[in-house]
């Protein structure tokens, strides 16, 4: 029997905090969307921005009986509607309801329809928070010591303009001795900072859905996807049996109806998956893996990175805050470098003066000399200000600290001759920017050398008609990146094969019956991602979790 979604709502926040159904203007009645990593590669371990589109009635035929109802700058324009606006996708299935897309529309995310006789519809896109940390960029951070990847994710989101609804991050199984000394400042976006930490990490960041925000930043730790248990769905109504009595009568609720078990069922697809999905051989299979690690230096005291070459005159009562300075190594002044614990505040005298004099040989005014310093990762910005009544003042200044240098990379090779031998080389390139050990490089190549040099067959994407049942439609509506499934395929030969979900994509449109839905999921197999820790339960089961981990 044919699962139809009991409501479908897409919903925009047309006034802060108040979100419309607008539902009845949706053209076509077709909502797409996707979000997550859509793909397997090993080194992908951040999602992409995820993306909602459909059209809306711009013509006389909608809501409101007005052309032009939904687009910016007409006279007829709804009130709200706009590049910026939140827009949310709600659905809801034997009583169980999520909001199973949330993002926000960009500045160039709305295409109103154009010529006399065309169609009258305004396609719009919007994509999810990972769109926000995508384009903005990091600025103003100092460095961190000893953190881990949940540590600095929260730094980074709490410093950004929109953040999350909410987040979930695991505690990380590895303690960086710095975090924030790779970024240059407004030079490095959020999401290649994310990249740089899920790697190290060997973890996952990416954004799921709930019924109750539809927006969570997720972090996984490296041995979040080692252990792990089957997603399960309520079984539908249509396929469950009555609740019976010592009798084997049904009982019935104060209306007359039976009462349902309230039964789980595993998410597994059964040869039920259709034949647009995609099943490879051998395709990620690597037989030399490079795991490269930045080694740094830090200075054990106190050094000058940064020094004044020529005095700033400022007049009596001036102040500038415009001055921006960026640490270098004092070796090698052409070298930029990053810096912690730094000398703050600056001292009277050591760090700053100010002279009567450019060339320093006339009156001391420092005394007159107010001075603060904000100091970053990277650069240090400066707020002077000559409170002499009278006398032209010229400052020096400098910025004291510790140094954190980055030299030469070291790169650690881990082969399998033998699958060379029978396969030629195929190599694969691990950067890990947070990693300054050699055996940190050596414990990610071993790895995944052991995971990836034997070729073998997986499932990378898998296509299902929701409506098929109640299972398939439960899973749309459940099925999250980081949920855990099981597949049956008679061709391939998969039997009951566990993989991970990376990510979502779906179409919901209507038909006759009602709402329906098609959706398909990019797929990594759980023994990809399951490592092996002597003595731990959970980690250390023979023939399911026996790589070795670092």
């Amino acid at each position: 029997m044919a699962e139809y979604l009991d409501i479908v709502k897409l919903e925009f926040e047309l006034s802060e905090g108040i979100w419309t159904d607008v539902t009845e203007d949706v053209a076509g009645s077709l909502i797409k969307f996707d979000y997550g990593i859509h793909d397997n590669d090993p080194l992908s371990r951040v999602a992409e921005p995820g993306e909602i589109s459909f059209a809306m009635k711009d013509g006389s035929n909608n809501s409101a009986g007005l052309a032009g109802y939904y687009t910016p700058g007409h006279a007829n324009v709804r009130t709200g509607f706009a590049p910026g606006i939140q827009v949310r996708l709600y659905i809801e299935y034997e009583g169980q309801h999520r909001y199973k897309f949330k993002g926000r529309i960009p500045v160039n995310g709305i295409f109103p329809p154009v010529g006399k006789y065309g169609q009258r519809m305004t396609v719009v896109t919007s994509y999810d928070w990972m769109e926000e940390a995508s384009r903005e960029t990091l600025s103003d951070m100092t460095v961190q010591t000893n953190q881990r990847i949940d540590q600095v994710v929260s730094t980074i989101v709490s410093g950004m303009v929109n953040t999350p609804d909410t987040t979930d991050y695991e505690v990380g199984s590895d303690v960086w001795e710095t975090a924030f000394d790779t970024i240059r400042d407004g030079g490095t976006r959020v999401l290649t900072e994310f990249q740089k930490l899920a790697m190290c990490e060997y973890g996952y960041i990416y954004v799921y859905r709930d019924d109750t925000y539809g927006e969570v930043l997720k972090v996984e730790s490296r041995f979040s996807r080692t252990g792990g248990s089957l997603l399960q769905v309520p079984v539908c109504s249509s396929e469950s049996s009555a609740v019976t009595d010592h009798n084997d009568q049904a009982i019935t609720d104060h209306n007359g109806e039976n009462i349902l078990d309230t039964l789980l069922q595993d998410v597994f697809f059964d040869n039920s998956i259709l034949p647009s999905s995609k099943y490879s051989y051998g395709e990620k299979s690597f037989n030399e893996v490079k795991g490269v690690v930045y080694p740094r230096k830090v200075d054990t005291s106190i050094v000058t990175l940064w020094e004044l070459n020529n005095r700033i005159e400022l007049e009596p009562g001036e102040s500038r805050s415009d001055i921006r300075a960026s640490y270098s190594d004092p070796d090698e002044k052409s070298s930029s470098v990053t810096a912690k614990e730094m000398v703050d505040p600056p001292v009277s005298g050591t760090d700053y003066s100010m002279n009567s004099k450019d060339d320093g040989t006339g009156t001391d005014l420092t005394e007159y000399l107010q001075v603060s310093a904000v100091f970053y990762a990277d650069h240090v910005d400066w707020t002077i200000e000559n409170t002499h009544a009278s006398t032209t003042g010229f400052v020096s200044l400098k910025a004291r600290g510790k140094g954190i240098y980055h030299y030469d990379s070291v790169t650690v090779v881990s082969e399998d001759l033998d699958s060379q031998n029978s396969y030629g080389r195929n190599a694969l390139s691990v950067n890990l920017y947070y990693q300054d050990s050699p055996n940190e490089g050596r414990g990610m190549a071993n790895m995944l050398l052991g995971t990836y040099k034997d070729p073998d067959g997986s499932f990378d994407e898998i296509v299902l008609r929701a409506s098929r049942d109640g299972m398939h439609m439960g899973a749309f509506l459940y099925l999250e990146p980081g949920s855990l499934i099981k597949v049956s395929e008679e061709l391939t030969g998969e039997d009951e094969e566990l993989y991970f979900v990376n990510g979502f994509s779906g179409r919901i449109y209507k038909i006759a019956g009602g709402w329906s839905a098609d959706y398909s999921l990019d797929l990594i197999k759980k023994s990809k991602v399951s490592f092996w820790k002597l003595g731990v339960p959970g980690y250390s089961e023979l023939g399911d979790t026996t790589r070795l981990a670092w």
